[in-house]
């Protein structure tokens, strides 16, 4: 995986980072198509049967759709997009982001422990076999990333498969700037965890 390096002069601005990426694929994010929708699959429970979902703001806005797919939490990965259904369905803001400032995860033990509130969110969720959606602006970099930390973590692959596989399902998917070195220290950080 190649990693994009953190523009130096300024944080990163992911809004306009979706807003670009739906310019370079032609995507209009107010409509769906055959080849873009607001949520997409990315893996099922085999014990509980619960879903997670990947997608975007509109996903997030419409409580009909994610009461359709069993959808009871939501991991919001923005810092700027509300929950728009408190009350109704529970929430965790996840802002993974924060891994490259917090100074936190520079060991496995720090990734880990950055990592575990989120397992300790969804873990109980897909074991009833309810379902989970992990939004950002887009669905593609901060909840893409996010979900490919799930494929990390649930169903054991390494950080380029689960890249790859996110995609497969979600092809808007990209972990861009850092975020592909936050995967690989993910994968090295479950893999001593299983030793």
């Amino acid at each position: 995986m190649k990693t994009r390096p953190i523009p130096k002069s300024h944080p990163v601005d992911y809004n306009a980072e979706a807003r670009a990426l739906w310019q370079r694929f032609g995507i209009d994010p107010g409509t769906t198509s055959n080849k873009w929708s607001h949520m997409d699959p990315i893996w099922k429970c085999p014990v509980g049967g619960g879903t997670i979902y990947i997608g975007n703001q509109t996903a997030a806005q419409n409580k009909d759709k994610l009461f359709e797919r069993r959808i009871t939490h939501v991991v919001n990965c923005t810092d700027d997009i509300p929950n728009y259904h408190k009350g109704e369905l529970i929430y965790m803001n996840f802002p993974i982001t924060d891994w490259t400032y917090s100074g936190k995860c520079k060991t496995n033990e720090g990734i880990r422990a950055f990592t575990q509130p989120l397992w300790d969110f969804i873990d109980p969720v897909l074991a009833r076999g309810e379902s989970v959606l992990i939004h950002c602006l887009a669905g593609a970099h901060r909840a893409g990333t996010t979900g490919c930390s799930c494929l990390i973590h649930y169903a054991g692959m390494d950080a380029v498969t689960a890249t790859r596989s996110a995609k497969a399902m979600r092809s808007i998917i990209d972990p861009i700037y850092d975020f592909a070195d936050f995967l690989q220290r993910l994968e090295k950080a479950e893999r001593e965890k299983k030793k």
